[in-house]
């Protein structure tokens, strides 16, 4: 099996080295970018075009350009990159930019280093991850709501049903894992997971943490 590719950013060189040092020692992860601000990174993707990136750990919040920039600039050029931000808080507004221009996971610098692991893992292979702080933060709000009877779209409102399966995503659980949670088929959560999407526009599932900031569930 080969190595995940990452490309790590941030301009807090002790950091960053601390980053590379932790994955240098895992034999299934392979550094091969690391960049003390947005402009180094840009420059470097574009001076070595036929780089393979598998993920990248971004920095949210740099002196220059900053995380989002860099996220702006990649989707602008069509350059796909599962994307992980870091940053010191949650802090929603940018948390939904960075969904919103592609990013797949989210996490606080504060985690532990098997955290970050296990999102660098969980992105490559599912696509996406959110801070489990987040994901509380963003169950909690949404039953909130829920309980306040927020009035979305008609084609928007959720069933009880998905509302269930949408806690569940926010959790990070799988598909087979909110099956055994509901006792329901794996077949009925695809079904649920797909309604959801097409009510909220997201073609995602990450769009639809990026979704619940837009709708003013997250603050």
């Amino acid at each position: 099996m080969k190595p995940i590719k990452l490309a790590l950013v941030d301009d807090h060189l002790i950091f960053l080295k601390s980053l590379s040092a932790l994955f240098e020692v895992e034999d299934d992860l392979d550094v091969v970018l690391t960049a003390t601000s947005g402009e180094q990174f840009l420059d470097h993707i574009h001076a070595f075009p036929e780089l393979e990136i598998d993920v990248l750990v971004l920095d949210l919040k740099m002196k220059g350009l900053s995380g989002i920039d860099c996220l702006k600039a990649l989707k602008e050029e069509g350059r796909q990159i599962k994307t992980i931000i870091l940053s010191m808080f949650d802090q929603s507004p940018f948390i939904h930019d960075a969904f919103s221009l592609g990013a797949c996971g989210f996490i606080t610098k504060d985690a532990d280093p098997d955290s970050l692991l296990q999102a660098i893992h969980a992105v490559h292979t599912e696509g996406r991850y959110v801070n489990p702080s987040l994901s509380r933060l963003l169950v909690d709000t949404i039953m909130v709501k829920q309980k306040s009877a927020l009035l979305l779209h008609p084609r928007q409102l959720l069933t009880n049903r998905e509302l269930e399966v949408l806690l569940y995503i926010c959790q990070g659980l799988s598909g087979p894992e909110i099956a055994h949670r509901m006792s329901r088929s794996i077949r009925t959560i695809d079904g649920h997971r797909q309604h959801l999407l097409e009510k909220t526009d997201s073609p995602n599932v990450a769009a639809l943490v990026a979704w619940a900031f837009r709708e003013g569930l997250v603050h």
